[in-house]
């Protein structure tokens, strides 16, 4: 049975979904992998749709991962985060995709720590009682002309 997270806010609850085969869970499941499709695939064109024909975001670090999901007062899922624990050989997904550490940064030991990943919320999200409380998405990236006023 999932374990209920006490709730963060009062519109929302939270729970750890985890991969057990059991009918409820495996439902939360494909409702999260269609969100992270909606989301990676069509509002933020991170990952192509294409590769995913069925509607569904899976991938390979899904059955190393503790998957949690928020739903508000309609029980609609409208969040999703996963933590990604390493792979057989110690290493994050972050560390085999070629991201680089800031110089003297010294991770903690694989097996204590784990990477956030698929962060995400369901927009227009809301309580559940028709009153959006985010309306913009917040995945896009920021015009050239601000990047390059940051960068000098």
């Amino acid at each position: 049975m999932s374990t209920i997270i006490p709730d963060f806010a009062p519109y929302f609850r939270s729970r750890h979904v985890p991969l057990s085969g059991l009918a409820e869970d495996e439902r939360v499941m494909r409702s999260i992998h269609s969100l992270r499709f909606q989301v990676y695939c069509l509002e933020c064109g991170f990952l192509q749709p294409a590769e995913y024909p069925d509607g569904l975001e899976v991938d390979a670090c899904d059955p190393i991962s503790h998957h949690f999901a928020t739903f508000n007062l309609r029980d609609e899922l409208v969040g999703y985060v996963r933590l990604v624990g390493p792979d057989a050989q110690g290493l994050f997904p972050f560390q085999t995709h070629g991201a680089q550490l800031f110089d003297n940064v010294q991770l903690p030991p694989p097996g204590q720590a784990a990477e956030i990943s698929r962060l995400m919320v369901r927009l227009p999200l809301e309580i559940g009682v028709h009153k959006p409380i985010i309306r913009r998405q917040v995945c896009t990236a920021p015009p050239a002309s601000a990047a390059r006023t940051a960068s000098g």
